[in-house]
Formats: structure tokens, sequence, C-alpha cells
């Protein structure tokens, strides 16, 4: 999956883009790790705090601090997973969005048009 200026979630309306106010500071205080490429990646768990099981929200940001990937993924982080369809997951659709809003309330993260 190539980095792109405009991601959207699998079944989610909304289009998320790197916010123009993003600090690397920022981005290290949220857990987000520094790749050896310069790239940083955050892994966060949506079914509590154990990665092993339930689904998993991906953030991956360029090292110029302009481009993004995003993806929930299940447990093993191999296959993208739609929380949205058929409303199945609720918990995780409510803690996905708080974590997404957290991400755009740090300046990580904006809505892109």
């Amino acid at each position: 999956m190539a980095f792109s200026t405009v991601e959207k979630l699998a079944g989610d309306s909304r289009k998320f883009k790197v916010n123009p106010e993003i600090k690397q500071f920022t981005m290290l205080d949220l857990g987000f790790n520094k790749l050896n490429n310069g790239s940083f990646v955050l892994k966060q768990p949506l079914s509590g705090f154990n990665l092993n099981t339930g689904f998993t929200l991906k953030v991956a940001i360029n090292k110029d601090l302009d481009q993004l990937k995003l993806a929930v993924t299940d447990a093993k982080g191999l296959r993208k997973v739609d929380l949205f369809k058929g409303n199945q997951h609720p918990e995780d659709v409510e803690q996905l969005n708080f974590q997404i809003q957290n991400l755009i309330l740090r300046k990580v993260l904006a809505i892109a048009n």
C-alpha cells in the first residue's frame, strides 16, 4: 500500500489527510514509532490493549509528513477489515472514532474535503 495525500477507511464516508501543522514530537508522544526509512507508524488496538485479539488501527505517515496510509486490520495485521459493514462491531467503531478524533485534536490528521 503506497502513501497518498488523502485516505479513507473501508466503509467510512470520511476522508483524512495529514494536518499541515503536524509535529514529530506530537506523533512520538502519541505512540508513533519512527522507522529506519524516516516514516512514522502507529498501531493502536481497538479492543483493549492486546494486539493479539480484536482489530487494530494502523496509521503510517511518510518522512516528509505530507502523505499517509490508514487502515483497520485484523489482530494479525494481515487483512483489512470494514468495521462499518453490518453494524456488527459498535464498540470497536466507537473506539475507532475516539482514536481518530484524538489524532485530529492533536493536529496529526485533518478531515479532507
